[in-house]
């Protein structure tokens, strides 16, 4: 029990570049979020800081329960996880959304950086990073903003409260935004050697989310992005909030997607 308490002081706290990180990623996606919600004809300024409110309490719950979940997930499975922003999907999402003023708000939430905790890796099979664990810790980055939704969900339709519907938006864009397989560029001074295959993809984890769900399991992640797109497919066109059967629905497209293909290619 005391360990648990150690590990819990030690690896569940937030650094303050964790802190800054978290802050900045909030305060831009809210910003891209509600980016065309200044008004309706014209622009309202108060309308706006409103909206602008709504979607800084939403990524605040959001990205800050993915973090939690992140962690307590890591430390569980005996990693040490810190969460970075995507700083260049930041800035790719600034220019997105601009560009199309506002219709399609395009974000990364971040990423992690992965450390081992020792002592609760003593007894494990691979004492070093394992991807099936580090896959189930990133996959709470799309996952639990669905779940999330879900309250908010059952909420919006039993009350028609708009501002309800904004924070629904805010989950599934961060959810499906989750999935993209991003990385960061490389640095290519902290590589040791001219080819060291390994190393540019331990640095290539540092990018966002997608890029870690995508690389650590294929086929997890496939599951993952058919059950994303299904669930928001169910939220926009029937107001249905159901992650099992988008689940159901997601594992029979890819079904009929392989057998297509292995029709196909016969």
């Amino acid at each position: 029990m005391a360990n648990v308490s150690y590990n819990l002081r030690k690896y569940f706290s937030w650094s303050s570049h964790e802190w800054l990180s978290f802050l900045i990623t909030v305060v831009v996606v809210a910003f891209l979020l509600s980016f065309n919600n200044w008004g309706a004809d014209e622009l309202d300024v108060n309308v706006g800081i409103e909206n602008l409110a709504v979607m800084v309490f939403s990524m605040v719950l959001l990205l800050g329960v993915i973090i939690l979940v992140q962690k307590m997930l890591g430390i569980f499975l005996g990693y040490s996880v810190t969460y970075e922003s995507s700083w260049l999907g930041l800035g790719i999402g600034l220019f997105v959304t601009i560009l199309t003023n506002g219709i399609l708000p395009f974000f990364l939430p971040g990423g992690l950086k992965y450390d081992t905790i020792p002592t609760r890796r003593i007894g494990k099979f691979l004492p070093g990073h394992n991807h099936n664990e580090l896959f189930v810790i990133a996959a709470a980055a799309p996952l639990v903003p669905l779940l999330l939704a879900i309250p908010f969900g059952a909420l919006y339709l039993a009350t028609g409260v708009e501002t309800l519907k904004l924070i629904i938006f805010a989950a599934l864009f961060t959810s499906v935004y989750s999935l993209i397989p991003f990385p960061n560029f490389v640095n290519p001074g902290k590589l040791h050697g001219p080819t060291d295959i390994t190393q540019v993809h331990k640095l290539l984890h540092h990018g966002a989310y997608g890029y870690d769900l995508w690389s650590f399991n294929m086929p997890g992640y496939a599951v993952l992005v058919a059950t994303v797109l299904v669930f928001s497919a169910l939220v926009l066109l029937l107001n249905v909030f159901s992650l099992v059967v988008a689940f159901v629905l997601g594992l029979l497209m890819l079904w009929i997607y392989k057998i297509t293909v292995k029709y196909l290619t016969k």
